[in-house]
């Protein structure tokens, strides 16, 4: 959705809420935690957790990653395709901001799509859209 409609920022709320002890990597159990907002939303405003000695990822900052990377991967392909070329990739996943595919097979093919596309030996495009 940031490359489709041109977003020019990411505006993650709070990521540094945190309410409980030290995460202890080697306990599973921890009902202490309280890993949750003022809304009582699981994991909302937490992309890291305190461990004893250093800090912890979560899968939710995992996932920001990996959204990153897909919109570089957009990024390429449209400075060798155009645009046009990226935009109908993401349209296969997203048809409106509301209205969009969470299917994880459908995320696989559109990253196909545009591996195909980044390593095509088709002449890169200026930003005009002109070769």
């Amino acid at each position: 959705m940031t490359h489709l409609y041109r977003a020019d920022g990411l505006l993650y709320w709070h990521v540094n809420f945190w309410e409980g002890p030290c995460v202890d990597e080697g306990d599973t159990f921890l009902p202490e935690w309280k890993t949750y907002s003022s809304l009582h939303m699981p994991g909302d405003g937490i992309l890291l957790y305190p461990g004893k000695d250093h800090v912890l990822p979560s899968i939710r900052l995992a996932q920001i990653r990996d959204c990153v990377e897909d919109y570089e991967w957009l990024q390429l392909a449209a400075a060798k395709a155009g645009a046009d070329a990226a935009d109908e990739v993401s349209r296969t996943l997203i048809r409106s901001m509301t209205d969009f595919t969470r299917n994880p097979a459908d995320l696989c093919a559109a990253r196909r799509r545009l591996a195909r596309i980044i390593v095509s030996r088709q002449a890169p495009r200026s930003p005009r859209g002109r070769k």
